[in-house]
């Protein structure tokens, strides 16, 4: 799957991919679930602290992957 990884927070058995954009964008598919999902953000107009967007991230991929 190129530069995919297992998603943070995922057990590697559910096959769930992400993969990060520098400007906090962010890609997930599961070809197990026949799933897939795109957040677009922009990390860099107001700071550069990951943490919120690390945040935001993982609750999106909770809410679309479960």
């Amino acid at each position: 799957m190129g530069d995919a990884f297992p998603a943070p927070g995922t057990d590697p058995a559910d096959r769930t991919y992400v993969h990060y954009g520098f400007t906090g964008t962010g890609m997930w598919i599961s070809p197990k679930q026949g799933t897939w999902a795109v957040l677009l953000t922009n990390k860099l107009c107001y700071t550069r602290d990951r943490q919120p967007l690390t945040d935001i991230r993982n609750t999106f991929r909770s809410l679309v992957f479960g």
